[in-house]
């Protein structure tokens, strides 16, 4: 056991399926060959068995036909027939004859199918049949006055076929009378295979060149000895080939010059055996054994070392970075996995405090980034409004001079004293308006700002500069030089979120433009990257994650309106 432990999971996992499944294969092989054999050489010797009784029942039945025309009842009316002066007493000879003959067929036992006598010279043919053949009875004499003449048939047995049938036919001639009997191979035919009872056995009479050559062997004579006829007219009977997929049986009839010859087909065989279900079912039941011992065997070899990392990988992934696996594990490549694992959560555990590290390095330098993007742009153009009003020199220039100057400073104190962080709401709205205140100046007379704010909302929290970033926006891109633009702020409080939205009636953008900002893309045109919106949506992004929703409309000469929802926090002084 402690060997097996010390293999590789590779090792483990191959020696377990060749101990399992190779004994299993090769039993299998033994025994379906084996029992396939034994069943094949079975079924077999059955149809052999079953097709010798119909050969001998057949050989009976021509040896009693035989028998009969030797007999001297047979005599005596071949001279009645022969000696028949006038057509009456012919006819009365003929009609006694039929009744003989009937009666042998009726009474008869083991006897042909039908016998008859004809007489060429006089046109004269009659035939006593079975009555389940009666139908046949005009075919057959139909064909005795075509074929019966001088030199056309010869004696002994031959094969004919006779209206819809195959027939055995025996003559015997005398003085140009023509006597013998018929025996019907279809309905012998059909007997061999409803015993034999397969779907695809061929059944034929094989006839050699001389009386007696056939032997009972199933060994495969060369066709082409004599000739070969089905027993009856069936196409599958005469067209089906032999192959080697076939079983050749063979049974001769005595001394006739015919042998009967069966093929059975080698696969119909062996799906009529039963032992390849009860061997099926011997197989599932190993079969399933099978996959329960190596299902039991992955689990322990495989799956449960598996499942530990799992388990241990959710509970990194859940926050608890102090989980550790046992190193001890079920085989050798188990205890590394383990090992490994430890060593991986205790570097990764490093790795989140230089990452958490960065991260608030990377914050505050966004920050300052961004106080670097806004401030420099805007100071310039104030000090260029300053010396604009100092150079004019006209009345109250220098009060003028003196307010614009003190908006500027608490502007520049408020946003550079807060890089970071959060400010209360009456701060960030007393920038917006220091702001504003500014930007009249620059454009009299060109706006007008409303602001709807609950007293109450002042000491909420919020990102600093980030409603004055869209209401700077206000003042760049909306102002409409035709018409005074309208700008609204509102802020209101809604159970637990604080809800700002800044709109405007200005220029407006295309929906184009909207789609792009509301995606996270930096906007940009001829006038180079437009950062300020996407600067205060990442920041959003930092302070409240998930938690904070943005969301835009605008539409070209109708203005642009901005809603934030954030969640409301509060100073506590």
């Amino acid at each position: 056991m402690k060997l097996f432990r010390k293999m590789s999971m590779f090792t483990q996992i191959l020696l377990v399926i060749l101990v399992l499944l190779i004994p299993m294969g090769l039993i299998s092989c033994v025994y379906i060959q084996r029992i396939q054999g034994s069943y094949m050489e079975q079924g077999t010797a059955n149809a052999r068995q079953t097709l010798s009784i119909h050969v001998q029942n057949l050989d009976s039945r021509m040896a009693a036909a035989e028998a009969y025309f030797a007999a001297d009842h047979y005599n005596n009316h071949q001279l009645r027939l022969r000696s028949a002066g006038t057509a009456e007493t012919y006819r009365l000879a003929a009609d006694l004859y039929w009744q003989e003959l009937n009666r042998q067929v009726v009474y008869g036992t083991a006897g042909a199918d039908a016998y008859y006598f004809c007489l060429p010279d006089r046109n004269y043919a009659d035939v006593a049949v079975r009555t389940a053949y009666s139908g046949d009875r005009p075919a057959l004499k139909n064909w005795l006055l075509e074929n019966c003449g001088p030199g056309s048939l010869s004696n002994g047995w031959s094969i004919r076929e006779i209206g819809t049938a195959q027939w055995l036919l025996y003559i015997t001639r005398t003085d140009g009378v023509y006597f013998g009997a018929f025996l019907n191979l279809t309905s012998v035919e059909k007997e061999i295979r409803d015993d034999i009872a397969y779907a695809r056995e061929q059944v034929f009479l094989e006839e050699t060149r001389a009386a007696g050559a056939a032997t009972g062997s199933d060994s495969a004579a060369d066709p082409a000895v004599g000739k070969k006829t089905a027993l009856s007219a069936s196409a599958a009977s005469l067209s089906a080939p032999e192959s080697r997929e076939s079983i050749r049986i063979e049974q001769p009839l005595s001394k006739r010059g015919f042998t009967v010859v069966l093929l059975l087909d080698k696969r119909e065989v062996s799906m009529q055996l039963p032992s390849p279900f009860f061997f099926l079912l011997l197989m599932v039941f190993l079969l399933l054994l099978a996959a329960m011992l190596l299902g039991l065997a992955f689990s322990k070899i495989l799956v449960r070392p598996v499942q530990k990392l799992v388990h241990a990988m959710d509970e990194l992934e859940n926050g608890n970075s102090g989980y550790r696996v046992d190193p001890k594990g079920e085989n050798r490549d188990a205890e590394r996995l383990n090992r490994h694992f430890n060593r991986m959560a205790d570097s990764l555990t490093d790795m989140r405090i230089q990452v958490y590290e960065k991260e608030l390095e990377r914050m505050d330098t966004e920050a300052t980034n961004l106080r670097l993007q806004v401030n420099p742009h805007f100071i310039l153009n104030s000090l260029n409004i300053i010396f604009s009003m100092a150079k004019s020199g006209g009345p109250g220039a220098t009060e003028q001079i003196r307010s614009f100057t003190k908006y500027l400073a608490d502007y520049l104190r408020f946003s550079l004293r807060h890089t970071g962080g959060k400010v209360p709401l009456r701060q960030e709205m007393q920038c917006v308006e220091n702001y504003l205140a500014l930007q009249k100046v620059r454009f009299p007379g060109r706006f007008l700002y409303l602001c709807d704010m609950d007293d109450e909302l002042g000491s909420a929290l919020i990102p600093p500069l980030l409603i004055q970033n869209f209401v700077e926006n206000s003042i760049k891109y909306a102002l409409n030089p035709e018409r005074q633009t309208e700008i609204y702020v509102v802020a209101a409080k809604s159970e637990s979120r604080l809800r700002i939205s800044v709109c405007d009636t200005g220029n407006g953008m295309e929906a184009e433009t909207v789609a792009k900002i509301m995606d996270g893309e930096i906007f940009c045109d001829a006038a180079g990257k437009h950062i300020g919106i996407w600067n205060c949506r990442r920041r959003m992004k930092l302070l409240y994650g998930d938690d904070a929703e943005f969301r835009m409309t605008s539409r070209p000469q109708e203005g642009t309106q901005v809603y934030l929802d954030l969640p409301f926090e509060e100073t506590e002084s």
